[in-house]
């Protein structure tokens, strides 16, 4: 009866969850997600930690937000050219005038405006580059904490289940059964632990794509060289 009331609680869990993924994207909830497909696990083994410094720099030059203010920027620029010059346009409004070096003035308060929010994205840009590198690379220490974890374990009970198969005499005591529910419990605490931890490192290494387009984020530049 336990077994069959985890069942139907872990079913609920997993409706539950295809609606709020449908419900991400804009698919009806009750039926817009019917099923999912398993993910294959990375071998963490042979994934070695990051050095955010090195993202630094990638990340501030391929934000789409930073890229967007430095053309505001640029226009903003040009837009203050044109309106000091416009008065030799015949056909331009710009005159000279009591309010001639206001125009100056807006414009390089346009300018200081958009320069210091550029600022404060590429400062948090950095931030989140080394937050992300930062989970980054703490899931992987905790992918190895928890296969050691399993390690230790699985070696607990194969020590408990020499015992039994030898006949020792003592297994019939309650020492023995405690012992042998208390490495079972590790056994699925750090193997539980373990999914989770790599798991966390497909989300913490997609957000550190995110921030530098690459992975599946590659094709979302606003421009290529080739482009230009």
């Amino acid at each position: 009866l336990y077994l069959e009331q985890d069942l139907t609680q872990l079913k609920t869990l997993i409706d539950f969850e295809l609606s709020s993924l449908a419900h991400a994207v804009a698919l009806p909830s009750s039926d817009g997600i019917s099923k999912t497909e398993s993910v294959p696990l990375p071998d963490m083994t042979k994934i070695v930690p990051l050095d955010y410094k090195i993202y630094i720099e990638p990340a501030k030059t391929k934000s789409h937000e930073a890229s967007t203010l430095g053309y505001l920027i640029e226009a903003s620029k040009k837009n203050a050219k044109v309106h000091a010059w416009g008065f030799l346009d015949p056909n331009s409004d710009d005159s000279i005038g009591f309010g001639y070096a206001s125009i100056f003035q807006v414009g390089e308060s346009q300018e200081r405006e958009l320069t210091s929010r550029r600022d404060q994205t590429l400062s948090m840009i950095e931030q989140k580059v080394f937050v992300g590198v930062s989970e980054y690379n703490t899931t992987l220490t905790a992918f190895r904490i928890s296969q050691t974890g399993v390690t230790t374990s699985e070696a607990r009970l194969e020590r408990l289940a020499k015992r039994l198969r030898t006949g020792d005499e003592k297994i019939d005591d309650e020492y023995f059964v405690q012992e042998l529910a208390e490495a079972n419990q590790s056994l699925l605490k750090f193997a539980a632990n373990r999914i989770t931890a790599i798991h966390t490192y497909l989300i913490s290494r997609s957000k550190v794509n995110r921030l530098i387009l690459e992975g599946y984020y590659s094709d979302l530049e606003l421009f290529s060289e080739d482009k230009k």
